[in-house]
């Protein structure tokens, strides 16, 4: 092994203390003096930066094999560093000398020191070939941002240093706003101090960490995600950097939640089904064994007649509704459509509630316009919706109140209202109005009977007749309801 003088003199000391294990080890390892001018490399290191082994080494700079645009972050930054810490760890690139190949390197550089004066005298160096790391690398980034989850690396210390491209986009942020903890600033108020309690946890124990909370978008919108981060470690066991992702399940609590309030609604909806089968079956049940007592006045049989009449209409219909609405669901609800008058229609349908406004005091105010034209319908079928529009407003209303049916024609409609002055409708359940099974009180103990499908079969009709349906409403002074039906031609 030659050395050049004076400076070699005082390193061979060094590399005779490691002897064979430079020689054959796969890294580059060499030696130079505080100028920067080489001592010694290895064999390996001559074969990775394609240094001509016949070249004398006193004719060889660190600088000749380092890429050009890291020249002079070496001079000016990096040696100077080693000179004053002892020395610099990271990567870097060199350049094969002959093909002009970029060489990316994991390269540590140490200040050696005299033994017996512990002066400075060189730089001693390690550079490991990490190319194919680097390419392994390149590959999972360009995999990481094409896939859909939001996907990160941290650090051992769980300082996130990469997102992917889809985390960025999400987020609408970059990479020096939300490096180390800056992820911290789209992360809910409400669940961020809970989150990174956690994870400092998890990253503490080496262990695996999990965890639900939203994330604000770049929007401004917030959505769920479910979030992992797994260690990935050496062969030693070591954590040498957190693998996580977050992936949105935003839809999925939804579908969730969509499901569990179906399920209440299922079970109300039973609960309300057997009261109002159970009750009007009480009466007829009643009514008739004291018919077959036979104890009852002449009066008092036509009473009971009268009751168990009432109660098995109350049941027709109740049966009738949910035939209707199992007719929609599968969608074989048939309309036997004819040229029809919408003032005659609603004529008809204020007819039958009649007796329901009378008995509770409710009066019925009728304004028709005779003149609108034909609608294509089927007559019944718009009789049935505004028979649940004008049966739900007596059955809303406070006695002795007011009930309005209103025809009138907009444009090339022919629009139907129905008023009344009740307690109106809360804000918050409007949005849930048409829908099946749906009260504001779906309890089995409230105060008005029904099964909570009238206003899903208006809805569903109007629509099967090309119409549509909406609502006004103000709490403490009533509601309106208003049907839009297209007209099809004018009366003859």
């Amino acid at each position: 092994m030659e050395w050049s003088a004076p400076v070699a003199i005082r390193l061979q000391g060094v590399a005779a203390e490691l002897g064979s294990l430079i020689e054959h080890s796969p890294d580059l390892i060499s030696l130079a003096d505080l100028e920067g001018s080489l001592l010694y490399m290895n064999d390996a290191g001559r074969r990775l930066v394609g240094l001509d082994p016949a070249r004398p080494l006193d004719t060889v700079s660190m600088v000749d094999y380092v890429a050009p645009e890291w020249v002079e972050r070496l001079r000016h930054e990096i040696l100077p560093a080693v000179r004053d810490t002892g020395q610099w760890q990271g990567e870097m690139q060199l350049m094969h000398m002959v093909t002009g190949e970029r060489i990316d390197v994991s390269r540590a550089t140490h200040l050696v020191r005299d033994d017996s004066t512990g002066e400075p005298v060189g730089f001693g160096t390690v550079s490991r070939d990490i190319r194919q790391q680097k390419r392994a690398e390149q590959h999972f980034r360009t995999l990481a941002d094409n896939m859909s989850q939001l996907a990160w690396m941290a650090e051992p210390d769980g300082s996130i240093f990469w997102y992917n491209r889809r985390w960025l986009e999400y987020t609408g942020t970059s990479l020096d706003t939300t490096r180390g903890f800056g992820w911290r600033s789209v992360h809910h108020p409400d669940h961020v101090e809970r989150v990174e309690a956690k994870y400092r946890r998890s990253i503490a124990a080496g262990e695996e960490w999990e965890d639900t909370f939203p994330i604000r978008g770049a929007d401004g919108s917030w959505r769920w995600f479910l979030s992992r981060a797994q260690p990935i470690r050496d062969d030693e066991g070591r954590v040498v950097r957190w693998f996580g992702t977050n992936t949105d399940i935003t839809d999925l609590r939804e579908a969730q939640e969509a499901l569990r309030r179906a399920d209440r609604l299922k079970d109300e909806f039973l609960a309300t089904l057997s009261h109002e089968l159970r009750t009007p079956l009480t009466a007829v049940l009643g009514w008739t064994q004291l018919l077959m007592i036979g104890t009852l006045t002449h009066d008092e049989r036509q009473s009971a007649v009268d009751a168990i009449l009432r109660s098995a209409l109350a049941q027709a219909r109740l049966i009738e509704d949910m035939l209707d609405i199992s007719r929609i669901t599968a969608g074989k609800m048939r309309l036997d459509l004819r040229p029809e008058d919408p003032a005659r229609i609603a004529e008809v349908a204020a007819s039958t509630i009649v007796p329901a406004a009378e008995a509770k005091g409710t009066r019925l105010e009728i304004d028709l316009d005779g003149d609108i034209g034909l609608m294509m319908v089927d007559a019944d079928r718009v009789q049935q919706i505004l028979w649940n529009l004008l049966s739900n407003a007596i059955k809303f209303a406070p006695p002795r109140s007011r009930v309005k049916l209103k025809l009138a024609r907009e444009g090339e409609s022919a629009v139907f209202e129905v008023s009344d002055n009740g307690p109106g409708i809360a804000a918050d359940f409007v949005p849930h109005l048409f829908e099946r099974f749906r009260q504001a009180d779906g309890s089995s103990r409230r105060s008005f009977g029904g099964l909570g499908v009238g206003l899903a079969i208006v809805e569903q009709l109007t629509h099967l007749h090309g119409g549509s349906v909406s609502v006004e409403t103000v709490l403490e002074k009533g509601s309106t309801f208003r049907v839009q039906l297209p007209i099809v031609r004018e009366k003859q």
